[in-house]
């Protein structure tokens, strides 16, 4: 259970220092808000990729956790 908590809390994680990476990147040019975005920096597509790189890197953990009980 231990490693399930710490394996979402890290997803969590990431997934936040992604979009606020993303967000820095956009805000610091100083462009125009883009239009029908999230708060005028997010668009969908941020948050289906950074749900994708969790994704993989949850999964590449629970293989490497497999991988040790052997």
């Amino acid at each position: 259970m231990k490693f399930k908590l710490r394996l979402l809390f890290g997803a969590l994680v990431g997934f936040v220092t992604y979009l606020l990476t993303i967000g820095v990147i956009r805000w610091l040019p100083a462009k125009q808000p883009i239009e029908g975005a999230i708060l005028g920096v997010y668009r969908y597509s941020d948050f289906i990729s950074a749900f994708l790189v969790v994704v993989v890197v949850v999964l590449f953990q629970i293989r490497q956790k497999r991988k040790e009980k052997k």
